[in-house]
């Protein structure tokens, strides 16, 4: 299931873009709230 996620996700480690900004965070969970709506169409 992690080839079919963002493409920005696999360039920037998790830990370290937390650690950056916690912007990022809510960021990805946008992120993943859209991939999810569209796997469930």
């Amino acid at each position: 299931n992690q080839g079919l996620k963002f493409p920005l996700r696999q360039l920037i480690p998790l830990e370290l873009s937390e650690k950056i900004t916690p912007g990022f965070m809510y960021m990805r969970e946008l992120i993943d709230k859209k991939l999810d709506e569209e796997k469930s169409m």
